[in-house]
């Protein structure tokens, strides 16, 4: 979901090619892609704080040859779909619209 993030606020594409586009990106990611920064022991620590089994994983993936693409079954990113409108957002990515807490009223107009 960061990649489409990313791709939706820093790029003019529509909502659905973003999505496309990070469900490739996910898709074809490699070890060699991830292993310096999520293969590392002080990675492992720090996810084991959170999911014994998460940690489990990575530390199973780290001995995975470079070119292996662990996620690239739909088990991983066929769950993410675009509903509503798929064309790309209306705002300037510089200055994106503010929230009605940010503007001090909602749509109908209260407070």
């Amino acid at each position: 979901m960061e990649r489409f993030y990313q791709n939706l606020l820093q790029t003019q594409r529509g909502r659905a090619e973003c999505l496309q586009e990070a469900q490739d990106f996910l898709k074809t990611l490699t070890i060699g892609d991830i292993r310096d920064e999520w293969l590392t022991r002080g990675r492992f620590a720090q996810v084991e704080r959170v999911s014994k089994a998460s940690a489990f994983f990575l530390k199973r993936l780290k001995h995975k040859a470079d070119e292996f693409m662990p996620f690239s079954a739909p088990f991983y990113w066929a769950a993410f779909i675009c509903i509503g409108d798929p064309r790309p957002m209306k705002w300037n990515v510089e200055d994106p619209p503010k929230s009605p807490l940010e503007r001090g009223t909602f749509r109908d107009g209260t407070i």
